[in-house]
């Protein structure tokens, strides 16, 4: 059970990935979403790799430690980014 996702699973593979308000979402395993909107500054964090399978939003928040963001080469997919990469 992870009480801090609705409904209380760990996303996946065909899942739109909304994180709205400032938490640390620690990858620690491959994960792979359909689209991913992040807003109100999260963090991202881990030694996970995160797959984004469709159009997604960077709006606000960090990316940290030793894990990937791949956006996979699918006709549908882009990142729309409104942050600094450092």
């Amino acid at each position: 059970m992870l009480p801090n996702w609705n409904p209380n699973l760990v996303p996946s593979l065909g899942d739109n990935v909304f994180i709205t308000s400032p938490v640390t979402v620690t990858l620690t395993t491959a994960v792979e979403v359909a689209t991913l909107t992040l807003n109100s500054s999260p963090t991202l964090t881990g030694s996970g790799t995160l797959t984004l399978d469709g159009a997604s939003s960077w709006l606000s928040g960090a990316m940290s430690g030793s894990g990937r963001t791949i956006v996979a080469p699918e006709p549908h997919s882009r990142l729309r980014m409104r942050q600094r990469l450092i």
